[in-house]
């Protein structure tokens, strides 16, 4: 009989567990994200230049999300308000398909987005939070 408890005290966590981060991304899931859009250049490597920009920029009122579809750069995440940094990191290569920024503390205004890779890339555009 213990042994049942158990295993029916241990489903129940897992259900809760499953329920509640369905329900997170599904809050997440219902913002609407506004891409950021850059400017500069995007070395890929230490030769060429593509014409086609591989990283993209999201933003909701929670998240800054950072794109790559090639996974060949890894990427400086540089973030600036009124020329003070707010955020800065260096993500390999490897795990730049998909990256989570949380802009949930910050204050309203205009911030600049920065973008960087080991072969000289850099992009860069504004947005608003």
């Amino acid at each position: 009989m213990e042994i049942n408890k158990t295993i029916m005290t241990w489903v129940i966590r897992v259900m809760l567990i499953a329920v509640l981060n369905t329900l997170m991304v599904m809050g997440y899931a219902e913002q609407t994200p506004v891409k950021i859009e850059v400017e500069g250049h995007w070395n890929e490597t230490e030769r060429s230049i593509s014409l086609i920009v591989p990283v993209s920029a999201y933003i909701t009122s929670d998240l800054l999300f950072v794109q790559s579809s090639t996974l060949r750069s890894d990427i400086t995440i540089t973030i600036v308000k009124n020329g003070s940094i707010i955020y800065e990191k260096t993500v390999p290569a490897a795990q730049t398909a998909n990256i989570g920024i949380s802009v949930v503390d910050w204050e309203k205004g205009t911030y600049t987005l920065e973008l960087r890779n080991q072969w000289g890339g850099y992009l860069y555009g504004d947005f608003a939070k």
